[in-house]
C-alpha cells in the first residue's frame, strides 16, 4: 500500500525534474501519477515510482478525474509556491 494519495503536494527528488513541485493525481501500488497543470497535464500525467518523490504536504486540494482541471491545479501549485 503506498503512503501517497490523491491530492497530496509532492517534491520529486531524482530524475531530471528534481525540486519540481506536482500534485498526486493518482495511486497505484509502487507508482504514483504527477500533474502540475502547465507541462504535466491531467490527460497525460507523470508517471514516477513513489521512492522518487517526497511528500510536502498531505491532501492540499480534493482531485474529482472526471472534474478536476489543469487551471485548478496550475492555480493551486502557484497559491502553495507563494506559501512555501
Amino acid at each position: 500500500m503506498s503512503k501517497y494519495e490523491a491530492g497530496d503536494l509532492v517534491c520529486s527528488v531524482a530524475g531530471h525534474d528534481k525540486n519540481e513541485l506536482y500534485i498526486v493525481y493518482e495511486v497505484q501500488k509502487n507508482w504514483v501519477s504527477l500533474v502540475d497543470g502547465k507541462y504535466k497535464l491531467v490527460t497525460k500525467p507523470k508517471m514516477k515510482k513513489c521512492k522518487h518523490v517526497e511528500r510536502i504536504k498531505k491532501k492540499v486540494m480534493e482531485i474529482k478525474p472526471e472534474e478536476t482541471t489543469d487551471l485548478q491545479i496550475k492555480h493551486c501549485l502557484k497559491v502553495l509556491r507563494k506559501s512555501l
